[in-house]
């Protein structure tokens, strides 16, 4: 074989290695609306862990502080699970909650006392929950990549916990914003 053989086979297969790592790499890559769903994702989970972060230290009920500790170790789990997924297939995640969200928390700290619990279970237990199970139920109707499918789909259940576990505290408050003494604890949540 001559050198200028050598030379053309070396390119032939550079150029076929470079296809092929270029087509593998399109293959671990996520649609815009998958891609999406993981930013998203992710904004809703650290917003839920920094909110629950702020109702154990403000919040002076055992219940709303079980609660909100149960919703933080389960955010936090379900954000390493979106992590190592999106590094799978070539994604960043932001790295904390949307602006909107960093400015929801930061007004929740403000707080009266006496207000803390109906407004922390409003906003972050039930409307913030909400938002989450729809956006997690869209990504597990329409995600095409079967990983982004199964881990909304996982997470699901955990969500819809955390939306009763807070519908059911908040319904036993007090017109106060008291949890009552005799009140039973929230449903255990993942």
């Amino acid at each position: 074989m001559t050198t200028k053989h050598t030379r053309l086979t070396a390119r032939a297969v550079a150029a076929c290695v470079t296809l092929c790592i270029a087509a593998a790499s399109a293959l671990a890559q996520l649609s815009r609306p998958e891609e999406s769903f993981l930013k998203s994702a992710a904004h809703h989970g650290h917003a839920e862990v920094q909110a629950s972060e702020v109702a154990l230290k403000k919040s002076r009920h055992p219940q709303v502080q079980r609660y909100a500790r149960e919703v933080l170790e389960a955010h936090r789990a379900s954000h390493a699970e979106l992590k190592a997924l999106a590094a799978r297939k070539g994604g960043e995640l932001p790295d904390g909650p949307s602006p909107l969200q960093r400015a929801r928390i930061r007004m929740l700290g403000t707080l009266d006392p006496s207000r803390f619990d109906t407004r922390y279970l409003d906003e972050w237990g039930v409307a913030a929950h909400e938002e989450a199970i729809a956006l997690y139920q869209r990504a597990a109707r329409e995600a095409r990549d079967p990983e982004v499918k199964v881990l909304a789909e996982r997470q699901l259940p955990v969500l819809r916990e955390h939306l009763a576990a807070a519908q059911a505290l908040k319904g036993r408050l007090a017109p106060s914003g008291e949890v009552p003494a005799d009140a039973a604890s929230p449903p255990a949540s993942r």
